[in-house]
């Protein structure tokens, strides 16, 4: 059993806070967030340092166990910020793997709109990173 386990579970009777749009609890005077501490529930272990807890539908409040996800946090990062800080947008500034980003292109030429331009979001789906950063990467 993690440590916390048990302070979690009667914390839930004094409810939860909401901070930088999650869910928080105050644990003997430590802040845990909700969905890390599902996750490490559910792998009965705690996260490893490269480790972060995706929320795979964007809501950072919908902590059911199956919108959750584990990610390193390096893919995490391109994922959701990828070129947003560096190269003025034009060249993304987090470099994905090369064998996903030959995937994109690939799928950039089958998954179309009905204008016949690539559908990022649908191409994101299917390589786990966000239409938005798929984007980047083809323009």
């Amino acid at each position: 059993m993690l440590n916390y386990e048990r302070e979690f579970l009667l914390s839930i009777l004094k409810g939860r806070r909401v901070k930088e749009r999650y869910y928080l609890y105050r644990i003997n005077g430590k802040k845990y967030f909700e969905h890390v501490i599902i996750m490490e529930l559910m792998l009965n272990r705690k996260l490893k340092e490269n480790e972060v807890v995706h929320h795979i539908d964007g809501n950072k409040f919908n902590n059911d166990f199956k919108n959750l996800r584990i990610m390193d946090k390096r893919e995490h990062v391109s994922l959701h910020h990828a070129g947003l800080t560096k190269n003025k947008g034009k060249i993304p500034s987090n470099k994905l793997d090369p064998k996903k980003l030959e995937k994109i292109k690939l799928l950039s030429k089958t998954i179309l709109k009905k204008n016949g331009l690539p559908n990022y979001e649908a191409i994101g789906r299917e390589v786990n990173i966000s239409g938005f950063t798929v984007a980047r990467y083809l323009k």
